[in-house]
């Protein structure tokens, strides 16, 4: 499962690909909004996870994706930061979080 969600193989279409950064994008959301203690707003000039996530989705799509292939980038950071706070702050995750998790770990500094 780690593999089938790292959106950074090389061998991928861009498709797939783009299939795998909005998959991943809903997942990382639904575990934010699972994750109670940090369903609330920023605080000051820093938007919350939330807030950033809302923000995001409103303007990723397929279509974006292939418009714009820096959004991979940006989308994907926020998927890796929204599953390592959720890990410290709610617990470890299972299943297609842990894949990402792990992807987050795979591909920092990178």
């Amino acid at each position: 499962m780690v593999l089938h969600m790292d959106p950074f193989r090389r061998q991928l279409s861009e498709a797939e690909r783009n299939r795998i950064v909005l998959e991943g994008f809903a997942t990382a959301g639904a575990r934010l909004n699972n994750c109670t203690s940090l369903t609330t707003g920023g605080t000051g000039t820093q938007p919350s996870l939330s807030d950033e996530w809302s923000h995001m989705k409103s303007r990723l799509t397929e279509a974006a994706l292939r418009r714009n292939p820096d959004l991979v980038e940006a989308a994907m950071d926020l998927v890796f930061r929204i599953e390592r706070k959720t890990n410290n702050v709610c617990g470890p995750p299972a299943g297609t979080d842990l894949a990402l998790l792990l992807n987050a770990k795979l591909h920092e500094g990178s």
